[in-house]
């Protein structure tokens, strides 16, 4: 089938007044499917929504008059305000010009947000990123058929270097998937994980950046205690982690032979590693990675919906 391009109009009358303004966006259709991009919508813009919403607008993914904010605190809406967006309190506006609806909600809140969107849900993608509540758990909220996907980003999006895992059932339009992968492309990484792995995503890169500032603090107050100032030591350990990761994504080597080439027999970081070994380092992030995880499923079993 040969794509086809064409010009859609939509018309906007402003405050019942005849000032008229024409939206043109050129859209391609492919095997009858409509692959722009759709226009976004956020519920929630607290912590996660923040972020995602200020790493969007940073890489231009969108322009601040292809999203519309919802959110109960003006604090919160005010930045994104500012910048141009459509922003409000109320999520009947999200859901009645964005396309592509993401929930940045607390799992408790799902409910009565899903309750309010499904009258409005025909033709609308929603792509979720409450911890631990399943398609199937919000599929059961909305008419049959509106495709849903799941991510679970992390707060190192705000500064372009997210981790994301996004979790969509066959089915889901092409330009929705797109679209998301786009928006958690342009912050970082993102990998396609099948949902039922989505609670092992969550203690990995969702909870995965607490683990790492812990770490961190614990290595830079050790520091201090011996007579390096905080802020020097901090930075020391940050760009420590920085250039590990760097290693590390390079693929060149697993983390087990990076480890074993840093600790040279006899050296520093052996005696680290004998220690981490004695006291039990890495059985401890294993079962605080298993609690997390576990975690993420009693959220999904929890009746929030």
């Amino acid at each position: 089938m040969h794509n086809i391009k064409f010009a859609h109009y939509q018309l906007y009358v402003i405050d019942k007044s005849v000032e008229i303004m024409y939206d043109i966006r050129e859209q391609e259709i492919k095997g009858g499917e409509c692959l722009s991009k759709p226009l976004l919508g956020v519920i929630g813009a607290g912590h996660m929504g923040s972020a995602l919403l200020t790493a969007i607008l940073d890489a231009a993914v969108y322009s601040p008059g292809e999203v519309w904010v919802s959110c109960l605190d003006d604090v919160q809406l005010e930045p994104f305000a500012v910048m141009g967006c459509h922003v409000g309190k109320d999520n009947r506006a999200v859901l009645e010009s964005a396309e592509l609806i993401v929930l940045a909600v607390r799992p408790c809140d799902m409910s009565s947000v899903l309750k309010e969107a499904a009258p409005s849900s025909k033709g609308k993608c929603f792509l979720s990123l409450a911890a631990g509540v399943s398609i199937q758990a919000i599929g059961s909220v909305l008419p049959p058929g509106v495709p849903i996907m799941r991510a679970m980003p992390n707060t190192a999006l705000i500064v372009g270097k997210g981790t994301t895992a996004l979790a969509f059932p066959g089915g889901v339009p092409e330009r929705y998937v797109n679209a998301a992968r786009e928006i958690f492309e342009s912050a970082g990484i993102m990998e396609v994980v099948e949902e039922g792995l989505m609670s092992v995503a969550t203690s990995i890169n969702g909870s995965g950046p607490g683990y790492f500032f812990r770490i961190a603090s614990v290595m830079a107050g050790f520091a201090r205690e011996q007579g390096m100032d905080y802020p020097t030591a901090l930075r020391l350990a940050a760009g420590t982690m920085q250039g590990a990761a760097e290693v590390l994504l390079k693929g060149e080597c697993s983390p087990e032979d990076l480890a074993k080439r840093v600790a040279v027999p006899g050296g520093t970081t052996q005696a680290a590693f004998l220690t981490m070994d004695r006291l039990g380092f890495d059985h401890a992030l294993r079962h605080a990675m298993l609690d997390c995880a576990a975690r993420a499923d009693e959220l999904g079993n929890s009746p929030v919906l």
